[in-house]
């Protein structure tokens, strides 16, 4: 029939005449799609089923995510531990593992191996530092994150917090 003849016909094109029309129409990548799906997923609700479709599709991130959000830190942990051996430098790794232990130590490793970079890095110091009640060293962090990205809402005002309970009213 004719569309038998049309499948063959497509199916003849040399490589070069069907990659003529490979970008013809937008279509992501998998990876993106299942990512897409699986934010979906989370929120709906359904954050096991997109820790099926994260594993599958090895989007760590979004994982480590799903698995914080179950409150399974030991497994969250162990995966950014793993990744960690793969990514040493990865800024955003060691501020997850310091959200995971607690421990001001990972944000520093984020800050170092970001060269000095990671806004995330900072707040996090920040926020720990507010919580010993450490309010000058918790406004050098906020106003180093905010050198870096200043439209952090928080930050600012955090920042402003921090300069009430130092007396620092210049600031």
């Amino acid at each position: 029939d004719a569309l038998s003849g049309h499948v063959l016909s497509a199916a003849a094109l040399s490589q070069a005449d069907r990659m003529r029309y490979a970008f013809t129409i937008k279509c992501p990548p998998r990876a993106a799609l299942w990512k897409e799906l699986g934010e979906a997923f989370v929120a709906c609700g359904l954050v096991g089923a997109a820790i099926k479709l994260f594993e599958e599709a090895e989007l760590w991130d979004s994982l480590i995510v799903c698995y914080q959000m179950l409150q399974k830190n030991e497994i969250a942990e162990q995966l950014v531990r793993t990744r960690l051996e793969v990514t040493p430098n990865d800024a955003r790794l060691w501020c997850t593992l310091g959200d995971l232990v607690d421990s001001d130590e990972h944000y520093l490793k984020a800050w170092e191996s970001s060269n000095k970079r990671s806004a995330r890095a900072q707040r996090s110091l920040a926020r720990s530092a507010m919580r010993r009640e450490d309010f000058a060293l918790a406004s050098d962090c906020w106003e180093r994150a905010l050198a870096l990205s200043p439209l952090h809402l928080e930050a600012w005002f955090s920042l402003g917090w921090c300069n009430l309970k130092t007396s620092n009213l210049d600031k």
